[in-house]
């Protein structure tokens, strides 16, 4: 449980970032649905409503459940997927009743539940080790948040663990069972930022727990228009991790992954199976026979670590040392006193070329850059002096990098 975690009224706080975005000179419409996004010559878009059309600088798909539907308008594939979830609340219970004070909210893990008070009673919700995706195909644009029709023998057994866990839900009545949509992306974290290769087009999509989230991914998206970054770390966020590789059809499976494990314990050496092999370079069934773990990195396959055949190339999850540490252990004595190969296919390649451009090179990077015929590891920066990454850069010839 957690003595800082809480629930507050949707409604309400709706109502009040509405009051307070108006008040700071905000316009919003309701009963207003956006019909096409179209952008201008100059950069700037003209979105067309029932009202008119109004021409903005910079949009930002904030669609939640229609995220992918905006996105289409302006040619942008948005891989993620509505979940149907479950949640029940029940009648009033004495020993909640009765208790003296507010009791805390609590999650627990191995039973994939989480439970609040309501009232006197309790709110109790689930995330089932199948999950049910809602509308794969699109959500239409005339669902209005309406309820879904619960199917309790899908979470049948986490109820039963439930019961188990707080033996009063078993006697208490259920005064209503709710299944509702919400959104999912692959990973379970928002996508925000500006998408790369759109000018002027933002997103703010995957915002599963909007009133958890939302404060901070207003905040970030505020920050990096107004101020050309955002003050902390985005990259767990930024919506230019996920590629046009990132295709619906893996939007979906991932989603539904990610869903299902919610309240999974998730390990550093991990690699989770589902969606895997979108893309392969021409040495991945080579890698493979050769005793190759692999992983996957912006889509691609990668190799992580070398066993000694095929069937031992698998992973223990655990926060301790893995059985990987002799095989890398091994690798690492290879190459301090031999020669290694590795490839490189995963890593981004920027070619920079031209007179002026180690002066480019000596501005943006923090670190030395190699004379010709050498290479060297140097960290990029960002305009306000702020780590962006950690680049090897390769002088190819005085004025020929990569």
């Amino acid at each position: 449980w957690d003595d800082q975690d809480g629930d507050l009224d949707p409604s309400g706080a709706t109502y009040a970032f509405a009051k307070s975005a108006r008040v700071h000179g905000a316009q919003y419409l309701t009963h207003t649905p956006v019909t096409a996004t179209t952008q201008r010559a100059d950069g700037s878009w003209d979105v067309t409503t029932p009202r008119g059309v109004v021409n903005a600088e910079i949009i930002v798909n904030c669609g939640g459940l229609w995220a992918r539907e905006v996105g289409k308008m302006g040619g942008l594939n948005v891989p993620v997927q509505p979940m149907e979830h479950h949640y029940l609340l029940t009648e009033k219970i004495d020993e909640v009743a009765n208790f003296g004070s507010r009791l805390p909210c609590g999650i627990d893990y191995e039973a994939n539940i989480y439970f609040r008070q309501e009232r006197e009673g309790m709110l109790l919700g689930t995330y089932e080790p199948v999950g049910t995706p809602w509308k794969v195909g699109g959500t239409p644009w005339d669902f209005g948040h309406e309820l879904l029709q619960p199917n309790l023998d899908n979470i049948a057994d986490r109820l039963e663990l439930a019961f188990e866990r707080i033996p009063a839900l078993a006697e208490a009545g259920i005064k209503d069972a709710i299944n509702g949509p919400f959104t999912f992306g692959p990973d379970g974290n928002p996508m925000i930022g500006p998408v790369p290769g759109m000018t002027n087009y933002w997103c703010a999509v995957g915002v599963m727990a909007g009133f958890c989230q939302g404060g901070g991914v207003g905040l970030t998206m505020a920050e990096w228009m107004i101020d050309g970054e955002p003050s902390i770390d985005v990259w767990a966020m930024d919506v230019a991790r996920f590629g046009n590789w990132a295709t619906p059809d893996w939007g979906t499976v991932k989603s539904t992954e990610n869903y299902e494990r919610r309240f999974v314990m998730t390990f550093p050496n991990e690699t989770l199976p589902k969606g895997r092999v979108q893309q392969t370079t021409a040495l991945y069934d080579r890698l493979v026979m050769k005793g190759a773990r692999m992983g996957q990195s912006f889509g691609l396959e990668n190799a992580l670590w070398f066993a000694n055949d095929p069937s031992d190339a698998w992973e223990d999850p655990t926060f301790e040392r893995n059985r990987s540490h002799d095989y890398v252990a091994a690798e690492c004595a290879a190459v301090r006193s031999g020669v290694g190969g590795i490839e490189v296919a995963n890593f981004a390649k920027h070619v920079i070329q031209g007179a002026g451009a180690r002066e480019w090179l000596n501005k943006t990077m923090a670190g030395f850059i190699p004379k010709s015929g050498r290479i060297a590891l140097t960290p990029m920066i960002t305009e306000k002096g702020r780590l962006y990454g950690d680049l090897t850069v390769a002088c190819l010839a005085d004025d020929h990098f990569m």
